[in-house]
């Protein structure tokens, strides 16, 4: 019988450092940069122009030759208009300039200008966190190509603004190649569910549209840190509901949000394993079983998967002697001392865990450190809050609550029990104290209807 694992491709591979190989990426983290808040206006606008394909020649938006109190940008646009003098540009360009900009940062008041919310310095990190998010999340089907290229208006001042910026089109963008596999298929289902309902409301999604992304980016990246700690057991179909706690609420340590099972806590533990797992997984993706995903990229094959593959082949014997092979291998390569033989594949001592072991030794212990701290950074200031002796926990702003509630609801008034569903459904969990305060949040927005058919039942009412 032909050999399962490609023992060979991996020993080129790990001889020196730890490849991943042609394994297509799974997360957007990185062992060298932090994410950072910053750069996230960065990033969405990195990744609207690859949905679009829109290429931006900022050569022709010249600095101005003196010192301004305006944007490069707002004196090209002015000087696209017709003026009687100098004076008068600088008053077109000063009264754009408020109009369209918050500090250095576009406003997005028309979505066609999401494509200018990038600057030509973006860096590798941001383009990663873009392309991941196209890769994983973008649906062609979903309408937001049309969305972010549509340069209709109602008003004369941005038909003016868009016409101006319509002539930095220079052409497409290449066409960017695959780099990451989906592992949470119904998570990005939910996505552009929600995302085309935002669409509907074209100054609401303006706002929040980079907040949106950044909670399902951070909720995705959550969900497969905690499923990567279950290895052949995990159930990539189901998503995790996550104890969070408002922002405005006080917290004590024996609440579910701050220790609980599925409290922040439990991500802190498993991202500490996250790099050496990871690795495991593309390690044991090189297999005869495994299919292109692209040209120049297999898919990753997560451990649950091999596991079903392997037993409905009636091949984990042999995947059991191949892989115990590598395990030595790998060891005799790092220099680290040979684990006694696993005699499974599944089970702690089972050679999927004992492979991660290995590989948690082998690895630069800093390296492994710092891409743990990869999901801190993504969700710190916005979906974590530091609670003090607490540490911190899974958080909601009332700005978040009040998307999350739109998504949720819709167009229909909806049983308060159905929104706990709903908000479950998107990864998230509220204990019986966050649930009551955000029931007075909802009757202080007069969102919860209490009069129904059904007696005593509570309603909560679209966003309108």
């Amino acid at each position: 019988m032909s050999q399962i694992l490609d023992i060979s491709t991996l020993e080129r591979l790990y001889q020196k450092n730890h490849s991943r190989g042609k394994i297509a990426e799974v997360l957007p983290f990185t062992t060298h940069n932090k994410y950072s808040n910053a750069h996230w206006t960065q990033m969405i606008g990195e990744l609207v122009q690859l949905i679009t394909d829109i290429k931006i020649n900022y050569d022709k938006i010249p600095a101005a030759e003196f010192e301004t109190n305006y944007n490069d940008l707002s004196l090209f646009i002015a000087q696209q208009i017709d003026y009687e003098d100098e004076d008068a540009l600088e008053d077109l360009a000063t009264f754009i300039d408020r109009y369209l900009f918050n500090g250095t940062e576009i406003k997005t008041v028309h979505p066609f200008l999401f494509n200018f919310i990038a600057s030509q310095k973006s860096k590798n990190e941001e383009a990663k966190y873009a392309s991941f998010v196209l890769d994983v999340f973008y649906d062609e089907n979903s309408g937001l190509k049309d969305f972010f290229t549509n340069k209709k208006t109602t008003d004369v001042l941005n038909e003016t603004i868009l016409k101006a910026l319509d002539d930095q089109i220079v052409g497409n963008r290449k066409k960017k190649n695959r780099e990451f596999d989906r592992l949470l298929g119904n998570m990005a289902d939910l996505y552009n569910e929600d995302l085309k309902y935002l669409m509907k409301k074209t100054k609401y999604f303006n706002e929040v549209f980079p907040l949106f992304t950044h909670y399902y980016l951070f909720s995705y990246c959550c969900q497969v840190i905690y499923r990567f700690g279950e290895y052949e057991n995990a159930k990539y179909k189901e998503i995790i509901p996550f104890y969070y706690s408002l922002e405005w609420e006080s917290l004590r340590g024996s609440r579910q949000a701050a220790t609980g099972a599925n409290s922040y806590k439990i991500i802190q533990d498993r991202a500490k394993s996250l790099f050496p797992n990871m690795h495991a997984q593309f390690q044991l993706s090189h297999i005869a079983l495994n299919e292109q995903l692209t040209e120049d990229l297999r898919y990753f094959v997560a451990f649950p998967e091999l596991h079903k593959v392997l037993e409905e082949k009636g091949l984990k014997d042999q995947f059991l002697l191949e892989a115990n092979t590598w395990i030595e291998r790998y060891c005799e390569i790092w220099g680290l001392e040979v684990p006694q033989t696993p005699q499974s594949l599944e089970g702690n001592h089972g050679v999927y865990r004992v492979l991660a072991s290995c590989i948690s030794q082998g690895m630069n212990q800093t390296a492994i450190q710092k891409y743990s701290k990869n999901i801190e950074s993504l969700g710190k200031g916005t979906f974590l809050k530091s609670r003090g002796s607490l540490g911190y926990v899974f958080n909601l702003s009332h700005e978040m609550v009040m998307l999350l509630i739109t998504v949720c609801v819709k167009d229909e008034r909806i049983p308060l029990k159905s929104l706990y569903e709903k908000l479950e459904a998107r990864g998230i969990a509220l204990d019986y104290s966050s649930k009551r305060e955000l029931v007075k949040m909802l009757e202080s927005h007069n969102l919860l209807d209490k009069k129904s058919d059904s007696g005593d039942a509570q309603y909560v009412k679209p966003i309108l």
